[in-house]
């Protein structure tokens, strides 16, 4: 499968809707809590690796972190930026592409979630862009990783090449339909998403590079990231077939930047 650099497109493509597929939601606050405890709490300095609209970095600015997050779209850096000047949330907001962006001054966590760091095409790419977040991060600091589970991706599909899942979005009466192709034999798992904006049908196409959790924690070591903990959600329940994501928690260790 040939594909092309997606990391300016997805933001264009998705703008319009979503806040209302990524919603401000209780799930958003419960990640909150998690990565400002790993953070060490207080006044935290922390970094968002494909922050998107804000989801995750503004309820980490009430709790007193300082955000930093990267994004490469205009579009969505915009809508965080338009929200956190409603909150009055002090996030500092960057465009940037998270291959090669580096922090001025070292995080006291850095992380990537919602599955960002699947959207770069190869194991290189995703190398680089850890290799990044730890030179972002204060050696002994967390890098977590939340992406797409290949379990999940294979039972959803069961053998056919090509499934249409329908996906209820608050805020958009007819919800979304995504249309599903099973993963290729190098692991890239492209997807076609349609909805109806009240006028006219429109659609999306992404592809995402899965990796096992095992995967991902062979690419981190080679980084110098220790592995600290791996689980199904942000409550730490098990990686079971059934989560549609992992998350992955890493501790920098040796000083590589």
């Amino acid at each position: 499968m040939v594909v092309q650099d997606q990391s300016t497109r997805y933001g264009a493509q998705y703008a319009g809707v979503y806040d209302l597929i990524f919603q401000r939601d209780a799930a958003a606050e419960e990640t909150a809590d998690m990565l400002f405890r790993l953070a060490g709490g207080g006044r935290p300095t922390v970094v968002e690796l494909g922050v998107g609209t804000g989801r995750i970095a503004l309820p980490l600015a009430r709790r007193g972190a300082r955000v930093i997050g990267v994004d490469t779209s205009r579009e969505l850096l915009g809508l965080a930026r338009e929200a956190a000047e409603l909150d009055q949330l002090p996030v500092q907001l960057v465009l940037a592409d998270m291959r090669s962006w580096t922090a001025e001054v070292r995080a006291d966590l850095t992380y990537c979630v919602c599955a960002t760091i699947s959207m770069l095409a190869t194991a290189a790419e995703q190398l680089r862009t850890l290799g990044r977040a730890v030179a972002s991060t204060r050696p002994g600091a967390h890098v977590v990783v939340e992406t797409h589970n290949p379990a999940y991706v294979a039972a959803l599909h069961a053998d056919r090449e090509s499934v249409d899942v329908p996906v209820p979005v608050s805020g958009l009466v007819e919800g979304m339909v995504m249309h599903s192709r099973a993963p290729s034999p190098d692991g890239l798992w492209q997807v076609t998403s349609s909805w109806s904006d009240g006028s006219e049908r429109l659609s999306a196409e992404e592809f995402s590079r899965l990796t096992t959790p095992d995967d991902l924690e062979a690419l981190a070591l080679e980084v110098g990231l220790v592995p600290v903990a791996r689980s199904g959600d942000f409550r730490g329940g098990p990686v079971e077939p059934t989560s549609a994501t992992y998350v992955s928690t890493f501790r920098v260790g040796e000083d590589i930047r």
